[in-house]
């Protein structure tokens, strides 16, 4: 049952890489090697979780252009550019960012950005690093060098704090695997509960990491019914929402997470788009 949870989370944790969010036209990119006809864009509408997919449309030569109301001053966001590649992008408001990337088969072989290469470049290794690593652990040392190149200090201090929080959900989840390995539920470790309690689940720098969500799933008590009766678990979800997280946006976001959870994980599957 341990393991349900992990897998749930995992699949959240995946869409969770995006920040604060523009109007323009803000990407326009040209894949070279690129063999369909659409590509999915993670992005955030309200600033906060990335909880919406933009299916968006690539012609024959490989170019696409993608808008959104950015109502911040900049937004991250992930291009999904095959089943085991992607690439990370920083959008600013009022500015279009032009991209050139080059595919062999599903392995993405480079990408250059038109402006804000620092802080693209630095973007993109933070999303491979995350998405490539599963539960593995960050290659920090190589992050750390590439951020000392982000000239802009509130920049690099953003960025600094946003790797610290993906390195401690990184070593939460070895952690958590090693004790699975065990036959061990982590949700008895005292050793793993006193990370758990490390966390700010109202910090969005936790948020956007995934560590807020593992603080949520690490106190439920009830059980996950997988593809069974969710409604206990997902109340007592709601119930620690309300008792604990102040912060609005985060509220808004994790209450779409208890609906995900409810219908892709529940018998209820079948009503996730009402």
């Amino acid at each position: 049952m341990v393991k349900l949870r992990e897998l749930a989370l995992f699949v959240l944790l995946m869409m969770l890489m995006v920040p604060l969010c523009a109007r323009a036209q803000l990407v326009k990119g040209k894949i070279d090697g690129y063999k369909g006809r659409s590509l999915f864009i993670a992005y955030s509408p309200d600033g906060c979780y990335p909880e919406e997919y933009a299916e968006v449309p690539v012609d024959a030569n490989g170019v696409f252009a993608f808008d959104f109301d950015l109502k911040f001053p900049f937004s991250d966001i992930i291009i999904e550019v095959s089943d085991s590649s992607s690439v990370g992008a920083h959008l600013v408001k009022g500015e279009t960012l032009e991209l050139n990337i080059k595919l062999n088969g599903n392995a993405l072989e480079g990408v250059s950005y038109s402006r804000n290469k620092e802080v693209n470049e630095f973007y993109n290794k933070l999303v491979a690093c995350f998405k490539g690593t599963g539960n593995g652990r960050v290659d920090k040392l190589s992050l750390e060098a590439s951020l000392k190149s982000l000239v802009d200090k509130s920049k690099r201090e953003y960025y600094t704090t946003l790797m610290e929080a993906i390195c401690l959900d990184r070593e939460i989840a070895i952690a958590q695997d090693s004790l699975y390995a065990l036959g061990k539920n982590y949700l008895d470790d005292k050793e793993y509960m006193k990370m758990i309690a490390k966390i700010d689940p109202n910090d969005k720098f936790c948020f956007r990491s995934g560590l807020s969500l593992r603080w949520l799933v690490s106190n439920v008590k009830a059980e996950m019914a997988f593809k069974g009766d969710m409604g206990p678990y997902c109340t007592e979800m709601i119930d620690i929402i309300n008792s604990a997280i102040t912060d609005s946006l985060v509220r808004r976001a994790m209450c779409k997470v208890v609906g995900m959870y409810y219908f892709n994980f529940g018998a209820a599957s079948d009503g996730y788009k009402e």
